[in-house]
Formats: structure tokens, C-alpha cells, sequence
């Protein structure tokens, strides 16, 4: 597939979770020089232990599209409406040279009904803070707006979702939504509907702690180590399965909880589903003012 976020083969197991990007590291650069083999880290855009969406369900999502080299558009990362001409997605889905459309009220990939809507990005905006070329692929500030050539129509099967408070704190069980990955393993298997699921919030705490466990951050090199380090701009989920997380093309999708955007789907660690290891999120609300001063119909 020929994915805007295809991933580099390289050292560590981290993975961004558009579709068809992986970094796989092999040799990690240790601390003390030594040699060893982490497979962790990974952006990945899929969800493992899911379960299909109903019609309608989450009118807020979308399908961030891009065209092949046959002039096909293929499914790359999700994203949320947030007003009627801007959607909000992972920093990492966008690609600067490659030509995006989105497409709103999608429950089946290869099904557009009456309920669709099809726009086309006409501008985006990345944050500022977010680095393309970092060792391991994954860097803070992973957020995006993508502003589109006509205003979508509200209907049943598209809706906004609504934003958090600067600064607020969520707690409890939110959902995620998106066409990624059914399994974490080499035969990737991808849903033509929507999947589901219901995940656990952690603290930062037991996050760090999390990403810590699953990494061996201590082995890290310095820079390496950084790059990965849980941030207060980040936010993630557990399991209560043990298995269940996003996966390869769940990237930009939210985790929502009352219809409020908490998180935006960005890294995870490899294998999707690996028993102990937390899926990453962009944290929304620590960028509102950054949303709200491109935002202009908000």
C-alpha cells in the first residue's frame, strides 16, 4: 500500500498508527554500548479486540483518504469534525506532497451510500511542536486541523464532536473508532466497518509507568529515551482484556467520552494488543488555544 505514513524500518518497536507505518528497531543504541533488540514502539492506525460499529454510531469520524499511484483513494488515518469545514487528526497522517480528501458518515469502506460526504483538504495545519524526523518516528505535539473545500451537512451520520476544556482532566473509560488493524501481528488483517472498543484511562503515572515496563526506557539511548518519554500532553488507555488497543490505522481517531474529544490516536507499542502496553493519545485539551486560534467557525 502506498500510505503517506508508511514508517521506516529501523530500531525500535514504536509504531504511529496510520496505516502501513511501522519503525521497527533492531539495534538499538544502549546507555553503555552494549547491543540489544527493542520492537516496541509503533504508529499505527488499528483497533484489536473490537467490535462492529452500528449506523450512526460515530457521526463524528471520519476517513482520511489518499490517492495511490492508480488514482485510487485508499483508507490512511481517521480524524474527528470538530466544526463544519475543520476536522482534527494526528500530526503524522499529514503529508505535504500527497493529495487528501475526507470522507464523513462512513460506516463500510467500500460503501457510499446517501449518508457520505466526500470534501476535499484544501489547507492543513500541523503543529508547530511536532517533528517529522525524530529516531524513533514518534514526537509530542502529534495534532493536526485539516480545513476542507465545503462545509459538511449535518445530518444522522455527520456530527461534530465537542471539545474539551483548556486544561481539563478526564478520568474513567472512554471509547475509540476506526478502520485499523485487526491484529497486532505480521498478517495484518484490516475491517471494511468501523470497530469499537471500550478502553481503560490510565494516570500519567501508571502511564509512564506503562511505557517504562514495556520499553526498558533505562537501556535507551539519552536521546532515544526523550523521544518516547511520557509527556503531560499525552494521555493513554489500558486494557481490560489485556489485548485490546489501537492498531495500524486508528491514527487521528479519537477517544471520546460523552461525545468529547479526550485524545487523538498516535503511537502504540508493537505488537498491537501486547498484554501491558498502553496505546498513546494526543491530550486535547492541553491544545485548545491552539485549535481555537485557527479554528475560525468554531
Amino acid at each position: 500500500m502506498n500510505r503517506s505514513c508508511r514508517m521506516h524500518r529501523a530500531i525500535l518497536h514504536v509504531a504511529l498508527l496510520c496505516v502501513g507505518i511501522s519503525v521497527q528497531f533492531t539495534a538499538l543504541p544502549l546507555a553503555d554500548s552494549s547491543e540489544s533488540s527493542f520492537e516496541n514502539i509503533k504508529l499505527e492506525n488499528i483497533i484489536v479486540e473490537g467490535k462492529d460499529a452500528k449506523r450512526h454510531q460515530f457521526p463524528y469520524q471520519i476517513s482520511i483518504q489518499q490517492k495511490d499511484l492508480f488514482s485510487n483513494f485508499e483508507h490512511n488515518c481517521g480524524g474527528s469534525i470538530i466544526t463544519p469545514t475543520f476536522v482534527v487528526t494526528a500530526g503524522h497522517c499529514i503529508c505535504e506532497y500527497c493529495e487528501l480528501r475526507v470522507v464523513a458518515g462512513l460506516l463500510k469502506l467500500d460503501k457510499i451510500n446517501r449518508d457520505v460526504q466526500i470534501a476535499n483538504v484544501i489547507k492543513t495545519y500541523v503543529h508547530p511542536g511536532y517533528k517529522r524526523d525524530t529516531y524513533s518516528g514518534v514526537s509530542p505535539n502529534d495534532i493536526a486541523l485539516i480545513k476542507v473545500d465545503k462545509s459538511f451537512r449535518y445530518t444522522k451520520a455527520v456530527q461534530p464532536i465537542m471539545l474539551p476544556e483548556p486544561g481539563e482532566e478526564t478520568v474513567g473509560v472512554v471509547q475509540l473508532a476506526g478502520w485499523g488493524a485487526l491484529s497486532g501481528d505480521l498478517n495484518e488483517k484490516y475491517p471494511n466497518r468501523l470497530q469499537h472498543v471500550t478502553l481503560p484511562l490510565l494516570s500519567f503515572e501508571e502511564c509512564e509507568q506503562a511505557v517504562n515496563k514495556t520499553l526498558d526506557l533505562p537501556h535507551l539511548s539519552t536521546s532515544l529515551e526523550d523521544e518516547v518519554h511520557v509527556k503531560r500532553t499525552m494521555i493513554c488507555t489500558g486494557s481490560f482484556s489485556g489485548h485490546a488497543s489501537g492498531c495500524f490505522g486508528d491514527s487521528g481517531g479519537a477517544i471520546q467520552q460523552n461525545n468529547r474529544l479526550i485524545g487523538i490516536a498516535s503511537w502504540v507499542v508493537l505488537p498491537c494488543g501486547k498484554t501491558g502496553a498502553p496505546t498513546m493519545f494526543t491530550k486535547t485539551s492541553y491544545y485548545i488555544y491552539f485549535i481555537r486560534e485557527i479554528v475560525d467557525d468554531l
